[in-house]
């Protein structure tokens, strides 16, 4: 049975797993752990309180982080410039829903907004560091599909 994290430093991890009728128990045994001197954690205690891009990669990975964002983004990419109306469509979601979204994105720099009289449209911010290793993961790992032949949306 494991211990957790406290309770005695040679504890056996055992484990069962079932298949096909067939009972696998793996036996691992944990190594002697040496605590980190205090002084140690102190200083790098300290080393993440002095690191603003730190802050600024949890800004990022917030944006980021929402299923309904990475669809935008994808979308972005796909398209190059899409209107709020057209992502609302396509995403089942009010105009206000998706603009929060896209300011969110915005604000950290991974989209860049146009505005045609009251038409506004959005794109991929691709002087981004983080958009472009975005758009190699897309290029690398999205499906084609059939709208591949879609030309990519430029008003008149």
């Amino acid at each position: 049975m494991y211990k957790f994290p406290g309770t005695p430093e040679h504890t056996d991890f055992l484990s069962s797993v079932r298949a096909d009728d067939l009972t696998v128990r793996i036996t691992l045994q944990r190594e002697d752990r040496v605590p980190m001197p205090q002084g140690q954690m102190d200083a790098l205690r300290m080393e993440l309180e002095d690191q603003q891009w730190l802050d600024a990669l949890m800004a990022l990975m917030k944006a980021a982080g929402n299923d309904t964002r990475v669809r935008i983004l994808y979308l972005l990419w796909r398209r190059g410039e899409v209107r709020v109306t057209d992502l609302a469509i396509i995403l089942q979601l009010t105009p206000p829903a998706i603009s929060r979204h896209l300011k969110m994105l915005h604000r950290c720099g991974l989209a860049q907004a146009r505005r045609d009289a009251q038409t506004i449209y959005y794109r991929l911010n691709t002087d981004a560091e983080f958009i472009q290793s975005l758009i190699g993961f897309f290029e690398e790992a999205a499906p084609l599909s059939r709208t591949d032949a879609l030309p990519t949306h430029h008003p008149c």
